[in-house]
């Protein structure tokens, strides 16, 4: 079986963030590839590292929305939400 198509289903692992400055914890070796807003979610983007960077200090994502790409770091200002590892 091809792992590469399990990454988008969550089997690399995920973690559920909820807070102000949560942080997540990723596993050695590991990035985040997706962030799904369980409600509305603001990230603080000083302290979520995209590889191409977002320009703003802070990012609103709207509930039920997932967004792609290739962190090294998220911290929460404000609602919760799942990261997904890959």
């Amino acid at each position: 079986m091809n792992r590469v198509d399990q990454a988008e289903f969550g089997q690399y692992g995920s973690e559920f963030l909820t807070g102000v400055g949560k942080t997540a914890t990723i596993p050695d070796g590991k990035v985040i590839v997706a962030i799904t807003a369980l409600e509305a979610t603001t990230l603080d983007a000083t302290n979520t590292i995209p590889e191409s960077g977002f320009g703003e200090p802070t990012v609103a994502i709207p509930v039920g929305t997932t967004i792609y790409g290739r962190f090294t770091a998220v911290e929460l200002d404000g609602g919760s939400c799942m990261v997904y590892f890959a």
